[in-house]
């Protein structure tokens, strides 16, 4: 019988020939530093299991309120320009928002500079 660890709530998937991705989040975090104003913020884990690092791949990932991450569109700009997201050592990532519905799902696709097995990456948003 197989283990399995439980999934908080999976924000986006991916299918593509011989590729099968999820996107898994923990629920959100907010984030405090000394000089930095508060922030909020998901970690986001991806699913993949191939033996091959795909470079400069382009991830979709799903937002919308209530897919337990904690993400409210009223807590971000209401055009998204204030997401940022960050590899796991906090290098900056490009993104694209393809579609933004702040009354429903929008479609950011996040730049992973590497993705392999265990590929982490965080969200963050706060509106100015």
């Amino acid at each position: 019988m197989e283990t399995r660890r439980p999934v908080f709530s999976i924000c986006a998937a991916l299918a593509l020939p011989a590729l099968a991705l999820m996107v898994v989040a923990v629920p959100f975090a907010e984030a405090v530093a000394t000089d930095v104003p508060l922030e909020k913020s998901c970690s986001y884990f991806v699913n993949y299991t191939g033996r091959e690092t795909l470079a400069n791949f382009p991830l979709m990932l799903k937002l919308s309120e209530g897919d337990g991450t904690g993400f409210a569109y009223a807590d971000a700009a209401a055009d998204g320009s204030d997401i940022r997201f960050y590899s796991s050592d906090g290098v900056l990532l490009n993104h694209e928002i393809a579609r933004w519905d702040s009354s429903g799902e929008s479609v950011v696709y996040v730049g992973l500079p590497a993705l392999q097995a265990g590929t982490t990456f965080v969200m963050r948003w706060k509106k100015a």
